[in-house]
């Protein structure tokens, strides 16, 4: 029976029409498909099903490579060009530098399998503390449920990111992986997860709180689509409670400033990509105390708000492409990160080298102190970095997507370099390190040995 089915003849003129329909569904998946990321409503759950149907390679692909590769090839950096260079290089003999303090160095570690914060005396030039979460028991915690992309709530132990980790001053960490917020203690012992959807940086606010940008789900917007990215700025306290969120879709709007949002040519799921919040802790003449500097990158834009009027007090764009890090450096200037990241039709680029740019409030004006510096040395990392103005003439820079952190001065002599290379002669990603000044460093160090670790 089975055999006769399937050699039976069959005609031509019904295997045409087969394919003409098979041909008219495609046409029309498709046409569902991209009115739907476009932003069009008027297919309602059908067009959201095309699209989760349309993702489903994607989707397969990832699984193929976790299935055949593993996690670690997951964390595995954007490329190799450092000439099989490896862990710390330092211009200086170790004790000679007091004045340089510590380096945060948040790594995926190929050894174990893990991501890791290490706390480096850069003067003695040795590895003082390191913490390791129980990422499995925290992932058990967590309950919260989400539909976005890039969303790590529930990764296994060997791919979870230590994304950005801020240290306290008892020797507790504070990290996010686009999931819950996270703090263990000097131990590495889990204290509380804040329930939410946190991503990119975690930075202190001046009462003791901690700022970090968040995802609000389900969306709160109008015209959006299920896997709209609306971010939130977000203050946590330090025992773990949620007591301020702010959509920045949303303050953009009530701030004639909706064509962020909306003013795209075709419909974007992230039109913001909100990655630094950065405090001000000083009354000024361009600023007050509480404001809040964010970095927009999609936009490419640093904003300037006021929670406590709800008011954006200044905006800047295009000077800076596809930014990252913002910091307050005085009374009238401000750096970025300035990745410089152009998008083509199939894949990102830096445009030139990454680049530190300081930006003037008295007059206007944008400065590139380590232009030269950087791109002597080929600093290009893609759409992740971190810098942090140390001197007049030092900064610090993570290549991020490369596995590379280094401080260097205007006159292009690095101070000192760190690649993240394994054993097996791969590179890694670095999670956002942070440089520590000696004094808050050297309280942290009594803290952590105050605490007995095992």
């Amino acid at each position: 029976m089975l055999e006769r089915l399937l050699f039976r003849k069959v005609e031509l003129w019904f295997v045409a029409i087969i394919l003409v329909l098979a041909l008219i569904g495609a046409v029309l998946f498709g046409s569902v498909v991209l009115t739907t990321i476009k932003g069009g409503s008027r297919f309602g759950v059908v067009g959201d099903l095309a699209v989760s149907a349309a993702d489903i390679p994607n989707q397969a692909k990832e699984i193929v490579n976790v299935v055949l590769k593993g996690n670690k090839q997951a964390l595995q950096a954007s490329g190799d060009r450092f000439e099989k260079r490896a862990g710390f290089t330092f211009s200086f003999p170790s004790g000679s530098r007091p004045d340089l303090g510590y380096l945060v160095l948040a790594r995926y570690d190929p050894e174990i399998s893990r991501s890791v914060a290490e706390l480096v005396d850069l003067n003695t030039q040795k590895t003082v503390h390191r913490w390791l979460p129980d990422y499995a028991g925290i992932a058990a915690q967590v309950t919260i449920q989400s539909g976005l992309d890039d969303v790590h709530t529930y990764d296994a132990p060997d791919r979870v990111r230590l994304f950005h980790p801020l240290i306290l001053e008892d020797g507790s960490l504070v990290y996010s992986n686009y999931s819950p917020l996270v703090r263990v203690d000097a131990c590495s012992r889990t204290l509380w997860t804040a329930e939410g959807l946190f991503h990119h940086s975690v930075e202190s606010a001046d009462d003791g709180g901690i700022w970090a940008p968040s995802y609000i789900e389900p969306q709160t917007l109008p015209g959006v689509l299920p896997t709209f990215k609306q971010d939130a700025i977000t203050k946590v306290s330090r025992e773990g409670k949620i007591v301020f969120r702010k959509s920045v879709a949303e303050l953009l709007i009530e701030n004639n400033l909706g064509y962020f949002v909306y003013g795209h040519d075709n419909y974007s799921d992230d039109p913001t990509h909100l990655n630094d919040i950065q405090e001000v802790t000083f009354d000024g003449q361009y600023w007050k105390k509480g404001d809040l500097f964010i970095s927009a990158r999609n936009i490419s834009s640093i904003i300037l708000y006021r929670p406590s009027e709800n008011k954006v007090i200044w905006h800047k764009q295009w000077n800076w492409v596809h930014q990252h890090d913002v910091d307050t450096l005085d009374d009238h200037r401000i750096s970025i990160f300035d990745n410089h990241k152009y998008g083509y039709h199939n894949r990102h680029v830096v445009h030139g080298n990454n680049d530190v740019k300081i930006y003037d409030f008295e007059t206007d004006e944008v400065s590139s102190p380590w232009a030269e510096a950087l791109k002597m040395h080929d600093v290009r990392t893609i759409n992740q970095g971190r810098s942090e103005v140390l001197s007049q003439d030092d900064v610090y820079v993570e290549e991020t997507n490369y596995g590379r952190a280094l401080m260097l001065n205007t006159k292009g002599d690095i101070i000192w370099e760190y690649i993240n290379r394994g054993s097996d002669g791969i590179l890694y990603y670095l999670n956002w390190s942070r440089v520590l000044n000696r004094e808050y460093g050297d309280q942290l160090l009594k803290a952590i040995n105050a605490a007995k670790c095992p």
